[in-house]
């Protein structure tokens, strides 16, 4: 299908409305997609898992099909042509019937438990929020206000902790897709700055990390500071809704985001083996930018760190 529609559901269902949906986006992926259905387990009948396929080869393809056609609380969909990963996401949130709704990334899991305490949470909120986990709270669970100084605190964790309600989704919109990379973070901000946030202790998912989802390749791409500086400018607009100085505190909340991601690649890419080009590309742009005596400075005391720590690292390799 040319505009990028899903093929018809692997596994239509006339059930009542789940309490969530866990939306898994994915593409030419079959084990990790199978070990993140699996982590999630089947709610006792009480949610479904969305699977929509970004247009993969069709044998990785007709392989999910083989692992799901049947699987009643599995509804796998498949679109013809590859929309790109935060449109996808989308059409997973077009496609899900639950009140609640959860993003969980093909390389992530729920931790043992973690379906089961999520319902019970999500069964005992009456409010439509979003809900995310921050182990730095000091009770189990902490309801925070919407508006901007919930904004200003929110941690953000991996974007598979966190929930957020339907009527959210009616009141403000899907993700972002002007952003390739941070959608996820936008959307959490935005949510903060109209409806309650709970805060959660304990988290629910983890991070499976390996070399096709690191930074790296991220930190690489042609518009990567363009991304982050419109991201930067977009919370900022949260944070400071009603702040009469909003323009100020959102151009200056940009300069920091910028500069902050710049002294952080070039912490992380310095001496760095097969990372030279990063190094020098970022490096370049962050002294062009400085500008300021104590910002030189600064970036020249994550240079001298950069190399103590490569040197400590390489010392304790030849031990």
């Amino acid at each position: 299908m040319a505009d990028g529609k899903p093929d018809k559901d692997s596994n239509q269902t006339s059930a009542p409305q789940p309490l969530l949906s866990v939306l898994i986006p994915t593409w030419n992926r079959v084990e990790p997609v199978a070990a993140a259905v699996a982590s999630v387990g089947t709610g006792s009948g009480n949610l479904e898992i969305v699977v929509v396929d970004n247009a993969s080869d069709p044998a990785i393809y007709s392989e999910l099909q083989k692992r799901f056609t049947g699987v009643p609380h599995v509804r796998l969909f498949r679109n013809e042509q590859n929309i790109g990963m935060v449109r996808n996401w989308n059409r997973c949130m077009e496609l899900s019937r639950g009140t609640w709704l959860g993003l969980l990334c093909s390389d992530d899991r729920y931790r043992v438990g973690g379906s089961a305490r999520i319902l019970e949470l999500l069964g005992n909120t009456t409010d439509p929020a979003l809900i995310v986990q921050d182990p730095t709270i000091m009770d189990e669970i902490k309801r925070c206000p919407a508006g901007n100084a919930t904004v200003r605190e929110l941690r953000l964790p991996i974007a598979s902790g966190n929930f957020w309600h339907r009527e959210v989704v009616e009141a403000l919109g899907p993700f972002d897709e002007r952003f390739e990379y941070s959608a996820d973070a936008e959307y959490w901000y935005r949510i903060a700055s109209y409806f309650p946030v709970y805060k959660v202790r304990e988290p629910f998912a983890f991070y499976e990390q390996h070399e096709t989802n690191y930074m790296w390749q991220t930190w690489r791409k042609a518009d990567f500071l363009d991304q982050t500086a419109l991201l930067a400018r977009t919370v900022a607009g949260h944070m400071f809704r009603d702040d009469p100085e909003r323009e100020r505190l959102i151009s200056a909340e940009e300069d920091n985001r910028v500069w902050s991601t710049l002294t952080t690649i070039i912490e992380n890419s310095f001496l760095h083996k097969d990372r030279g080009d990063i190094f020098a590309r970022y490096f370049s742009e962050a002294f062009r930018r400085a500008g300021s005596v104590s910002r030189k400075r600064e970036l020249f005391m994550k240079l001298l760190y950069a190399a103590k720590h490569r040197l400590d690292a390489a010392k304790g390799g030849r031990r």
